[in-house]
């Protein structure tokens, strides 16, 4: 036996609290384990047993010292944690045995008093060759291995080795503590007491044992290491591996800030544990421990926005995800639990897909139950007092051991009223139930029974003791009948256990033949005669033996539906309107009589025919010559109608077809044609028109369809062109149809009158070419065919084919010549001319050629000019323009007045001595033989500038929204210079850039209030960029408060009461308030101060106005000289009325008045009215924006129909 045993250190537990560690060897080999020889160092002893699963373990106790180590380097060994540890002695390469501390997660309670009782010095141990920090290195470890016979490939690639793992791991956690049990809470290990000479010393552990189970988190195994990291101080436990020494500052994330505090959840608390369910609570976070100021990302974050999950599973790796909720409900409910297993459950805090890490995991086990029921017992043996029946096990017991099965039957009796009795209560799998009724059907059903009670009933079987042979079945019934085949039925009685059927065939002389035996209550005889009498009979057999036969059954079978007839054939000649058929009779009638035929005959023109009878040929009438007609036979006798014979097809012979219509004109006749268009005959004769046949009559008295005229057009078309007319004649045109029989009768005559033609195509077209780029054409009037030329029509095309794409139009008109202009010289053109009247437009004459002579050369295209531009210099290239006819000799370039001449055919030149950033207009002229062509357009093209200088930077003006700064103009001489402001938020370091244009100031708006900003600027042009300026900094003031709502009056008897919304204030400030009045549209006066939201004022005048409007002040608490205002909120006003006495005594005076006076009463009507109005008007605040709004509208209103009054009035 080969194995190897990889060993850490925990320095951090004292002696007190070592405890004996149990080592799992796995084996390579399949035979059973064996005890093995294992050294140890002195002082230390082990002690070898094979567990009940078979596995060889082996116990190490020591009292040996422990050396610091660290296991920050050791990656491929087991950590587990501080509970345990022990000393395992491992070979090196030299073979020499030498022992280094291991490290286990198995507690023991009586390492301290072991060490002590046994009295052990200890002393210190030492460190294995290439060992880091007291560990051995992987070398060392793979060294070790390879010298027991593994190496680390061998161990990986064994195909065995991931099945040892896995049952080391469930033997792993078969040992953790149980929530509800004596030895553990939670996945915590409890404190361990440890007695020496009858006192009581408690010695706690300083650190808890915790386990690492994979949470989803990349923690868990690597491999198959299984890695359990220690607990420093108040280091994660749930990390994979220690953190690297070589590693820098790690800058820690607002989402790592947030995920580290969710990491910081308890363990869940585990409570009312049942069999099935169990309550999980989670304990909450407390949101005064995290700090907010690092938490810009979510300064909106708020506690019930966190949502806690419950993870729950039997292992690390089968656990599922339950929403537990939001503070303060936190209790979660799990149910469909299975009895008797244990479970690990932890807890996790999340915040959208941000979440933490898991708690620590909590096991608990869930209660015992009832055990399964067993499987539904069958039957070993019966006799006609006895039965013996054998179930299985139940599957699973639920965490109890089963006790004993009872076995329970009903009496026979299968009523509502049937009572089950106990006969049989044991360990056994198998019962006998005796004191039975023969031939009687009992059922039988099975409990497990176990400490917690008794399962549910296993499924009930019925079994049947045994008896005496069945008596006399009935006989069979008959359920269907065919020709070939019979179907019977029977009962089955509760004592019959098979049957046999028997039939007799007479045909055979056999007698009766068992066609059927079996349990079935039916039966299927197939492939028999049809109409033939066939005799039955049946018989019921069980285990006793068989029954007499039944009375016999006589059942014949059926008959056949007939054959189909021969295919029917034509007797006689078939005319155009009639044909007869006839066929022969089946071969096969079926086994009876024919009694009548069923003849269906369709036709392509949509014709059907339904005959029967019992002759067997038909005449067939009223069919349309010409057709195709379909013709099949059905032969019916007692059974049905039977399939139909074979398709005839009959075609009826075709006749001559009928007249069509006359023909119709399509447009307008012309003066030598007319179209004309006709349309089929509605009678065909049976067969498809072939061709037409159209006639031509010239108009006179006396004429005769039949005899005179010509035939102008034969063919298929229904349409046709009539030329060879003359204009202003009277034409009569008629038509008939032809078909493979022959030609049909002629249509009516249709007359049609021509009118006059397009001229003739012009013949004396003369061209002469007056210069270089105009050519002059000249022509006689055609022959105008009825009508006077109206108008001519000139085409010129620069090459002699004729496609019309080719010719472009240069005149339209009646004039008999025509000056072709802006043609290029040295070239050929082609013409032709077409005349026109009112008939139409006539064909066009021969292609007429004429040259125009050379001349100068075309302008240069300023498009296809290129330059390369410097400060100084300009270098020209062109492609050189037409020639005109003659060879161009050499070009002129102008460049600001000042022209050059190149006397050489070369299309480039070089401008130099010139100006930096200037612009320089350029024109290009080409020279040939003839002269000097145009000059080019005007080429403007731009020196490069020089590279601009630093500006100077300075701040303007700074408000608590905006900052606004400029900067010098570098631009020089018109030069385009762009500037690129760049600003810095707190940092002078980290410059992003703000505007980037041509102006020199730039306001930089929703800035922060009380920010220090930082700015520099830099210019940029065609040269390249300038250096950066010194940097300006600027601080941003407090902004002022918003401004509040308008104030709400709130009227009483003299008083009144402001009152107005309150703002918010930031921390470290406070918000306060000024109160203003205006007396009847007087000057505002402050009546109040004060951080109240609301204020009395007295004294109120009635039928006077007020207006109050409120301004907020933000004062800063740390600084009391400073205080910012905020702008005015909008006017409320508020008017008490006038006393009711006053009004009346106002009316009465007024009253007597107007009794003295006619026109006193109507002005004091007048003056009341207008005071009125006014009073009205001082109780309505215009500054309110709805009745702003209403007023405006009102007068816009007023203006509008002003307006269109006015414009009425004019008209």
């Amino acid at each position: 036996m080969r194995f190897c045993v990889a060993v850490a250190l925990n320095s951090d537990v004292s002696a007190e609290e070592r405890s004996p560690a149990s080592v799992t060897i796995m084996s390579n080999c399949s035979n059973p384990p064996t005890a093995i020889p294992v050294t140890v160092p002195p002082g230390q002893y082990v002690q070898q047993m094979i567990d009940d699963r078979g596995v060889l373990r082996s116990v190490y106790i020591s009292n040996q010292p422990y050396t610091d180590g660290s296991i920050d380097n050791f990656q491929h060994s087991y950590y587990v944690p501080a509970q345990m540890q022990l000393q395992m002695p491992i070979h090196n390469a030299a073979g020499a045995g030498a022992s280094y501390p291991a490290q286990f997660s198995i507690p023991h309670p009586i390492a301290a008093a072991a060490a002590a009782s046994n009295g052990m010095q200890q002393q210190p141990q030492p460190q294995p060759p290439s060992s880091q920090n007291g560990f051995p290195s992987q070398q060392a470890a793979y060294a070790s291995q390879e010298f027991l016979g593994f190496s680390p490939q061998q161990i990986t690639e064994n195909r065995d080795y991931a099945a040892r793992q896995k049952l080391k791991r469930k033997f792993e956690s078969k040992k953790r503590p149980v929530v509800g049990s004596s030895s553990s809470a939670g996945r915590r290990y409890p404190d361990y007491e440890n007695h020496n000479g009858g006192g009581d010393h408690h010695h706690k552990s300083g650190r808890d044992a915790q386990p690492a189970y994979n949470n989803g988190s990349g923690d868990g195994q690597h491999h198959h290491h299984h890695h359990v990291h220690r607990e420093n101080g108040g280091g994660d436990a749930g990390s994979e591996s220690p953190p690297s020494l070589d590693a820098g500052p790690v800058v820690e994330t607002e989402d790592d800030v947030l995920a580290t505090f969710f990491s910081m959840i308890q363990p869940v608390t585990v409570n009312n544990i049942k069999a099935n369910s169990v309550t999980i609570t989670c304990n909450p976070l407390d949101f005064t421990q995290l700090d907010a100021s690092q938490l810009d990302k979510y300064v909106d974050l708020k506690e019930s926005d966190w949502e806690y999950f419950v993870l729950c599973g039997e292992g690390a790796e089968k656990q599922r995800i339950f929403t537990a909720g939001t503070a303060p409900q936190l209790t979660l409910q799990l149910v469909e639990l299975r009895p008797n297993t244990e479970y690990l459950v932890c807890a996790q805090v999340g915040y959208g897909d941000l979440k933490g890490k898991q708690s620590e995991s909590v096991t608990f086990r869930t209660a015992k139950a009832q055990p399964e029921p067993p499987e539904a017992p069958r039957l070993t043996a019966r006799t006609k007092n006895s039965l013996a029946v054998k179930w299985l096990p139940s599957r699973c017991d639920n965490g109890s051991k089963i006790t004993k099965y009872i076995v329970e039957h009903d009496q026979g009796r299968h009523g509502d009223d049937a009572s089950w009795m106990e006969c049989y209560s044991g360990l056994d799998k198998q019962a006998k139930l005796t004191r039975l009724q023969p031939e009687t059907t009992y059922r039988v059903r099975v409990f497990a029974e176990n400490d917690i009670g008794r399962s549910l009933p296993s499924p009930v079987v019925s079994v049947c003791t045994a008896g005496v042979p069945p008596v006399q079945p009935e006989p069979p019934s008959v359920i269907e009948v065919s020709a070939h085949h019979i179907v019977f039925e029977w009962q089955k009685r509760a004592c019959d256990d098979s049957f046999v059927l028997q039939l007799e065939d007479p045909s055979s002389g056999h007698g009766f033949l068992s066609v059927y035996t079996g349990h079935d209550t039916f039966c299927s005889c197939k492939d028999l005669t049809r109409v033939t009498d066939y005799k039955v009979r049946l018989a019921a057999e069980n285990t006793e033996g068989l029954s007499p036969f039944s009375a016999v059954v006589s059942i014949t079978t059926r008959a056949e539906l007939p054959g189909c007839p021969s295919k029917p054939y034509v007797k006689g000649k078939v005319s155009p309107h009639s044909f007869r058929a006839q066929w022969d009779p089946p071969a096969d009638t079926g086994g009876e009589i024919i009694t009548e035929y069923v003849v269906e005959c369709t036709g392509t023109d949509g014709f059907r025919l339904d005959y029967s009878g019992p002759e067997t040929n038909l005449l067939v009438k009223d069919v349309a010559p010409g057709q195709t007609y379909f013709f099949r036979v059905h032969a019916c006798n007692s059974m049905g109608m039977g399939s139909p014979s074979e398709v005839c097809m009959i075609h009826t012979p075709p006749v001559a077809p009928g007249a069509p219509l006359p023909p119709v004109l399509s447009g307008k006749p012309k003066a030598t044609g007319a179209a004309l268009r006709w349309d089929p005959p509605l009678f065909t004769g049976g067969e498809g028109i072939a061709n037409y046949e159209l006639k031509k009559i010239m108009f006179y008295d006396g004429y005769s369809p039949e005899n005179d005229g010509v035939v102008v057009y034969y063919g298929p078309a229904k349409e046709n062109y009539v030329e060879g007319l003359s204009a202003g004649k009277a034409y009569l045109f008629l038509v008939r149809a032809y078909n493979t029989v022959g030609p049909g009768p002629w249509s009516d005559v249709m007359q049609v009158e021509t009118g006059a033609g397009p001229p003739d195509a012009p013949e004396t077209l003369r061209l002469q070419a007056k210069n270089a780029n105009s050519i002059l054409a000249s022509w006689k009037e055609p022959w105008g065919n009825g009508a006077p030329v109206t108008e001519y029509k000139l085409e010129m095309s620069e090459t002699d084919e004729s496609e019309e794409q080719n010719f472009v139009t240069v005149y339209t008109g009646s004039k008999l010549l025509h000056e072709v202009k802006n043609l290029k010289s040295n070239s050929e053109y082609f013409f032709r001319l077409t005349a026109a009247n009112v008939a139409g437009t006539g064909p066009s004459c021969p292609l007429h050629s004429c040259w125009t002579p050379p001349a100068a050369p075309m302008a240069v295209d300023e498009s296809s000019v290129n330059f390369l531009v410097s400060p100084t210099a300009i270098t020209l290239s062109w492609e050189a323009p037409d020639d005109s006819g003659s060879a161009i000799i050499g070009y002129k370039v102008e460049c600001d007045q000042q022209v050059s001449v190149v006397d050489q055919p070369v299309s480039q030149c070089l401008l130099d001595g010139l100006r930096p950033d200037t612009i320089y207009k350029i024109r290009i002229q080409a020279t040939n033989s003839i002269g000097d062509g145009n000059f080019s357009g005007v080429i403007k093209v731009k020196t490069k500038p020089v590279v601009p200088d630093v500006p100077k930077l300075e701040v303007q003006s700074v408000t608590h929204g905006s900052i606004k700064v400029k900067w010098s103009s570098v631009v020089k001489s018109g030069t385009e210079v762009e500037y690129v402001l760049e600003m810095a938020f707190n940092k002078k370091d980290v410059f992003q850039t703000v505007y980037r244009g041509n102006q020199t100031s730039h306001k930089l708006n929703k800035v922060r209030e009380d920010t220090l900003y930082f700015f520099r600027v830099r210019a940029v042009n065609e040269a390249g960029d300038s250096p950066q300026s010194d940097v300006v900094d600027c601080r941003t003031p407090k902004s002022p408060p918003p401004a509040v709502k308008a104030p709400k009056v709130v009227p009483g008897d003299d008083f009144c009461l402001v009152q107005w919304p309150k703002l918010l204030q930031c921390e470290g400030e406070d918000i306060s308030y000024v109160l203003q009045c205006s007396k009847s549209g007087a000057v505002f006066l402050d009546i109040y101060k004060g951080a109240e939201c609301q204020f009395k004022y007295s004294k109120l005048e009635p039928g006077i106005s007020y207006q109050f409007r409120v301004k907020p002040v933000r004062v800063v608490l740390c600084d009391a000289r400073s205080s910012i205002p905020g702008s005015w909120s909008p006017v409320a006003a508020c008017t008490l009325p006038l006393p009711s006495l006053s009004s009346s005594n106002l009316v009465a005076g007024t009253s007597a008045h107007d009794q003295r006076s006619p026109d006193g009463a109507k002005d004091r009507t007048t003056a009341s009215t207008r005071k009125t109005f006014r009073q009205w008007l001082g109780t309505i605040d215009f500054a309110d924006e709805r009745v702003a709004l209403v007023a405006a509208g009102t007068f816009v209103l007023i203006c509008v129909l002003l307006i269109s009054s006015y414009v009425l009035l004019s008209n």
